[in-house]
């Protein structure tokens, strides 16, 4: 398993472990025990996106803030994921994690049969690159609409983080029409049937 230390990597910057150090304490509140415990940034655009969620999964996750990931996607599999999609962005949530956190998440995830790990760079405060994990489904070949419950919940941490929720009805319509448009397929091809005739 890959792994990396709570280094925080500012593009067009070179600064020495005790400047980083430094930012870590006063910028994101982290302390120096908590530096002691290989904490890393974990990126979140889903259910994990949930204060209350996280609080309960991962008691020792600190909340850093909102990120946004650069040429991907949100879509929904049942469940949330992210693509690949060029000039597209994910807003989501940064996260300082623990190893305890992280098989926490791990578990939850079902990693690393549902969901595989990648490490990636995501912007915070505008201008900040910073190198984080975040889970990606194993088999990204299909589109289905998430339930109701499970939309609440996203809804709610998107709430907690201010992020748009634009993006959340868009992936959940987006879904919808996949599906709709595959049923449709179905009764006209396997059964002769058209939706206009439903």
């Amino acid at each position: 398993m890959q792994s990396f230390s709570t280094d925080l990597i500012i593009l067009g910057c070179s600064q020495s472990w005790q400047q980083w150090r430094s930012l870590l304490v006063s910028f994101y509140h982290i302390t120096e025990r908590e530096l002691a415990l290989n904490r890393k940034f974990y990126f979140s655009y889903g259910a994990n996106t949930n204060i209350d969620a996280m609080a309960h999964r991962c008691p020792k996750a600190r909340r850093v803030g909102k990120a946004i990931l650069c040429h991907y996607k949100l879509v929904f599999r049942g469940v949330a994921d992210v693509q690949g999609s060029k000039n597209s962005i994910v807003c989501g949530a940064l996260w300082s994690i623990t190893p305890e956190c992280e098989n926490a998440l791990d578990d939850y995830e079902g990693f690393p049969f549902l969901y595989d790990k990648k490490f990636v760079s995501v912007l915070h405060n505008q201008s900040n690159a910073v190198e984080t994990m975040l889970y990606v489904m194993t088999k990204p070949s299909y589109i289905e609409p998430p339930s109701k419950q499970y939309v609440k919940l996203i809804a709610q941490g998107y709430s907690d983080f201010g992020i748009p929720m634009q993006q959340l009805t868009a992936a959940v319509e987006e879904a919808e029409q996949a599906c709709n448009e595959e049923i449709e397929q179905i009764l006209r091809v396997e059964l002769g049937y058209s939706i206009e005739h439903l």
